[in-house]
C-alpha cells in the first residue's frame, strides 16, 4: 500500500486517510485525529478504493445492472466481488467493512436481480452481458 501511496493520482487527504488505515486505526479514531466528518471519511476511502481497484473506467456492464436495479454504491461494490468469486471475508478485508455489513449488502444485490445465491451469480451476469 505504501508503495501505491507514493504515486501522484493519490491526493494528500487520501495518502493521510490510507497510512492511518494500514497503521490498523479504526474509522472512529481516524476521524476524529483529522477532525473529519464520517462522509468525508467514506469520500475519501471510496476514492482510494477507486484509484487502487481501477474502477475508474469500470466495466460498463456493471454500471448498467446497477442503475437497472437501483444499486447503491455499496451494492455496486459488491458486483465485482461476486463476478470474481470473493469470499465475505475478502470483501470486508478490502472495502474495510465488517462481515456484517457486507453479507447485508450482498444479500441485498442477490435480491434485488432475483437470484437465490451468489454461486449463480457469475453465470447470470454473463447472461445479462450477453443479452
Amino acid at each position: 500500500m505504501r508503495e501505491l501511496l507514493k504515486q501522484d493520482s493519490f491526493t494528500p487527504e487520501e495518502k493521510e486517510v490510507a497510512l492511518l488505515l494500514t497503521e490498523g486505526q479504526t474509522q472512529r479514531e481516524i476521524t476524529r485525529k483529522l477532525r473529519i466528518s464520517a462522509i468525508e471519511f467514506s469520500r475519501r476511502v471510496g476514492a482510494i478504493r477507486d484509484k487502487v481497484s481501477g474502477k475508474e473506467g469500470a466495466d460498463p456492464v456493471y454500471d448498467a445492472v446497477a442503475k437497472e436495479y437501483a444499486l447503491t454504491r455499496r451494492e455496486y461494490d459488491m458486483l465485482r466481488y461476486l463476478h470474481q468469486g470473493a469470499g465475505n471475508d475478502i470483501i470486508s478485508a478490502e472495502l474495510f467493512l465488517s462481515d456484517e455489513t457486507v453479507r447485508v449488502h450482498v444479500r441485498n444485490v442477490l435480491k434485488k436481480i432475483s437470484i437465490d445465491n451468489r454461486q449463480d451469480f457469475t453465470a447470470w451476469l454473463e447472461d445479462y452481458r450477453n443479452a
